[in-house]
């Protein structure tokens, strides 16, 4: 039997839909999985606590210190 206009249509739209599969899996980039790479592995550490500001004095306690450096 002779292939007709529908089959081809048929043909073409089984081989789009195939090529688009194919793109789907492998249009994605790699270079984001990448990225995690070298920490494959290795302990998840925790970032330095930030520094704590010494403690500011009281307008009473400053003026308490400088008092006493006067004197």
């Amino acid at each position: 039997m002779a292939p007709t206009l529908n089959d081809n249509d048929n043909d073409n739209n089984d081989l789009q839909s195939k090529i688009k599969m194919m793109n789907m899996f492998t249009n994605q980039s790699i270079i984001p999985r990448l990225a995690g790479l070298s920490l494959a592995g290795k302990a998840i550490t925790l970032p330095p606590a930030p520094r704590r500001r010494s403690p500011t004095l009281s307008r009473r306690e400053l003026r308490r210190l400088i008092a006493d450096m006067v004197d």
